[in-house]
Parts: structure tokens; C-alpha cells; sequence
């Protein structure tokens, strides 16, 4: 599962900071957030004076489980630090790295529009253990899970990072790695939208904290994550309705987005002002939709992935 797709999660990770910030970017204007977080109950959240602003932030270290992680953040463009914003996870695929998930899923440009922070985490041998999938992290047992909660806890001490608007993506191995994430921390992410990348651990082990907000990317001819299902873990429409029954969702899923090759559908009457929703690509392969580049098939620029997920956080907070 090249370009594309866990250890225990339930006890706080032990990870210390190691490593400082390396900045090689900067800009100065800030782009406002259009999420709608309530804050009647809540005290306004401040943030610390010297903390990173805008550009790209590679480098940063997290010691987890003894080992030194690594991850790379960027700060959107006129991001000052004063107002907390979205942290969106940004997982990288089987085989693949945190700068070429950068570069595959070509968020950055979303994250200026939005407002958001997005940390792009390194799987120790360019892999993540997310269950049936992938690699020496899946055969070893590593606790990826655990360190993804020690990524958003580090980028918070980094960055002006508001703590119930935090969202988790990935590509493949990546995707499976943000179900398990909403699987075993839904006290820590809002809601995920994966791409490519099916629920690798077996559905009667998902029990999250509370229903998780669900927005799910696929191709009919995934050449390695199969739409319909097979070794690596349940299929597409599969993996979404288990989602759709943990969040208390009822009756059938409405068409929410349709245009040439691309179809979503949606659940919307879910517990928890949750929803559901997969958008299909008849015909797409093992690819981020937005984005032309594939080197598994052929994708779609019918349907903005990055900006189509930066859209569906925006509706949902953690409680």
C-alpha cells in the first residue's frame, strides 16, 4: 500500500519534547477560521506570547515510548499566534513520508484558506500501526495511536491551537490510522475524514468515547485498498455504515454531492449532531481526489478532498 496506508491508545502516552522548531517560512496575514465553535460555556482559551506563527516548521521531536518521533507542522499564512485555530493530523500513507504527504495531498494551499495548522507526523519505517495494516509498525505493535495524542499535545505547546477543533486525515495507511485514532481517542480529535484507507482493526474493537463525525474518500478501483473490501479490512460503504451505527444515525443516507465521477452520500440524523458521509469516485484509484498527480490509478479534480474536509470540520468541536 505505497503512497497510501496500532499499538495501544487507552494510557496517556509517555512522550517529553526533545527537539526545538526549525522555521524555514513565514507570511503575515491571518486567515479567519469559518468554524462555529460554542463558547457559552466555555472560558475563551488564550495563548502564550512566544509561540510559532506562520510558515513551515520541520524537524519537531517528540521522545514516545522511549523513541525520538518526529513531525512537521505548518502554520498557515498571517497566522500570528494570538487566536487558537484548527490542528488538522495530516497522516502519511505505507512507504511514503511526511513531506511527500505534504506534497500528495496538497493542503497547505487549504490550510491558508481556512485557518488551519496542520501537522504532517513521520511513522517510524514509513508506516503506521493502524491493525491489519501496514508494515514493521503493524508487526511490531507500535503505539502510533498514542503518539498521534502526543503530536496534538506538542503542537499545542507550539502553536496557538484552539483544543476542541482538532481534525485527523490520512492517505492510505494514514486512513486507517485516523479510524483507529477516532476508534481509541475520540476525546482527542472532532471528527476525520480519511482517504483511501479503510478501518484496519475489527469493528467490534471500535468503541469510541462519544459519536465521531465521519467524512470518508474512496475510489471504485483502488488497486490496494480495495472499495469493496478484501484482506486489508472491510470495504468502503462497510467501514462508513459501522460508523454510521456507533453514531446512533437513522434512516438511509441522503445524496449530498454529485458531479461526473464523484457521488457522497450522507448520514445526517446521527447522536451527537454527528454525520456520516462517503464520497465515492467511480472509476478513481488509490489516489487523493483534488489533486491530478496518481501514481495508482487515475484520480478526479471533480471533487477538492482537502477542501471538502477543512469544510466538514469546520462544523464540529469536540464537546
Amino acid at each position: 500500500m505505497a503512497s497510501g496506508s496500532s499499538g495501544e491508545s487507552s494510557a496517556s502516552p509517555t512522550s517529553t519534547v526533545t527537539g526545538a522548531p526549525t522555521e524555514t517560512g513565514a507570511a503575515d496575514t491571518l486567515g479567519e477560521d469559518s468554524s462555529s465553535a460554542d463558547t457559552t460555556t466555555t472560558e475563551p482559551q488564550t495563548c502564550a506570547a512566544d509561540l510559532l506563527v506562520a510558515g513551515q516548521h520541520n524537524g519537531l521531536e517528540i521522545e514516545h515510548d522511549g523513541v525520538i518521533r518526529t513531525y512537521n507542522l505548518y502554520v498557515p499564512v498571517g497566522n500570528d499566534g494570538t487566536e487558537p485555530a484548527p490542528l488538522v493530523l495530516n497522516f502519511h500513507g505505507f512507504g511514503s513520508n511526511a513531506p511527500q504527504q505534504q506534497f500528495f495531498s496538497n493542503m497547505d494551499p487549504t490550510a491558508d484558506e481556512y485557518g488551519l495548522v496542520v501537522a504532517y507526523p513521520e511513522g517510524l519505517d514509513n508506516s503506521w500501526n493502524a491493525g491489519t495494516c501496514c508494515g514493521t509498525s503493524a508487526t511490531n505493535g507500535v503505539d502510533d495511536v498514542g503518539f498521534a495524542v502526543a503530536v496534538i499535545a506538542d503542537a499545542k505547546s507550539r502553536a496557538c491551537i484552539d483544543s476542541r477543533r482538532v481534525y485527523a486525515t490520512g492517505m492510505s495507511n494514514g486512513g486507517f490510522l485516523s479510524h483507529r485514532l477516532a476508534c481509541e481517542a475520540a476525546e482527542s480529535v472532532a471528527a476525520i475524514a480519511p482517504v483511501a484507507g479503510v478501518i484496519g482493526i475489527p469493528l467490534a474493537e471500535c468503541n469510541p468515547s462519544r459519536p465521531v463525525p465521519v467524512l470518508h474518500f474512496h475510489g471504485t478501483l483502488d488497486s490496494l485498498v480495495a472499495y469493496e473490501g478484501g484482506a486489508m479490512g472491510p470495504g468502503a460503504v462497510d467501514t462508513v455504515a459501522a460508523w454510521s451505527e456507533r453514531d446512533g444515525c437513522v434512516g438511509d443516507p441522503a445524496q449530498s454531492f454529485a458531479e461526473a465521477e464523484v457521488h457522497c452520500e450522507a448520514s445526517n440524523d446521527c447522536n451527537g449532531d454527528a454525520r456520516t458521509e462517503l464520497c465515492t469516485i467511480e472509476g478513481g484509484g488509490h489516489c487523493w481526489p483534488g489533486v491530478s498527480f496518481c501514481p495508482f490509478g487515475v484520480s478526479t479534480v471533480t471533487i477538492n478532498a482537502s477542501d471538502r474536509m477543512a469544510a466538514f470540520f469546520a462544523e464540529f468541536t469536540l464537546p
